[in-house]
């Protein structure tokens, strides 16, 4: 993701329900429409998103430590209203 903004890249791209972020600024305005048809806007922002860097501890264990990516990405939340 870092890549492709660096070249400015436009991409979609599904993350999971739980991933972790600091929101930096929200593109919401107060009285939006979030209906958008068949869903409906929850939020759009622009964040910064954590990643998970690969550690070998002294015993030769794996273990993922979370960092956070210097990149801002924007986030979309949207559902559906066919639930």
């Amino acid at each position: 993701m870092k890549a492709f903004t660096m070249e400015r890249v436009a991409f979609i791209c599904r993350a999971k329900e739980n991933r972790k972020f600091v929101e930096l600024e929200s593109f919401m305005a107060e009285g939006q429409d979030l209906d958008m048809g068949e869903s409906r806007l929850i939020r759009d922002c622009k964040v910064q998103l954590y990643t998970g860097i690969l550690i070998n501890n002294k015993r030769g264990n794996k273990h993922y430590r979370e960092e956070l990516v210097e990149s801002h990405f924007r986030l979309v939340v949207v559902e559906s209203k066919a639930r």
